[in-house]
């Protein structure tokens, strides 16, 4: 059994990095609760008692068991699970090698990391790899929602998001 997840980026990344609290409080004014991830260490949780303002009820009424912010230091990719993933030269899959190289200690940042292809031997820089079944980027910061009932998704979420972050693209992926 799975779960489906959506994913939005905003398009200016250089705008939003390192404003998750501020961006969060916005978002909690319009009746929005979830928590903020840091990445390694949580930087808050939010709810009703430690909101510094009160929460009004949601414009918005779909079914999901939990919407968060990501505000990191270094691009990672977004949906953060990715089943596959092809070496754009041959087309052989490159899921676990790539999953090795962006799990691995390393000063590079994920999206210049290079890949080997075991297929063709070629090397690919992260950013080039492909994904024919779900498309991904690489982000910063990124809002997020899981486990979200397909029947009652409002899709003019999105706009409720942007009216705070500008415009974004959005991601799906279905999570197991």
């Amino acid at each position: 059994m799975g779960e489906l997840a959506k994913y939005f980026v905003p398009d200016n990344q250089e705008g939003v990095s390192g404003r998750g609290h501020e961006i969060a409080t916005a978002l909690l004014s319009l009746g929005l609760r979830f928590t903020v991830d840091g990445g390694e260490e949580h930087m808050a949780t939010y709810t009703d008692t430690t909101a510094p303002i009160e929460i009004p009820a949601s414009k918005h009424d779909f079914s999901f068991a939990d919407m968060g912010i990501a505000d990191l230091s270094d691009p990672i990719p977004v949906p953060e699970v990715l089943y596959e993933l092809l070496c754009p030269n041959c087309h052989a899959d490159v899921t676990e090698p790539a999953h090795e190289v962006w799990q691995s200690e390393s000063e590079v940042a994920i999206p210049d990391r290079q890949v080997p292809c075991p297929n063709c031997g070629g090397i690919v820089t992260s950013t080039h790899l492909e994904s024919p079944s779900e498309p991904f980027t690489f982000a910063r910061f990124y809002l997020w929602v899981a486990d979200i009932d397909p029947e009652d998704w409002e899709p003019d979420f999105k706009a409720t998001l942007e009216s705070v972050v500008g415009s974004c693209q959005e991601f799906e992926s279905w999570e197991t």
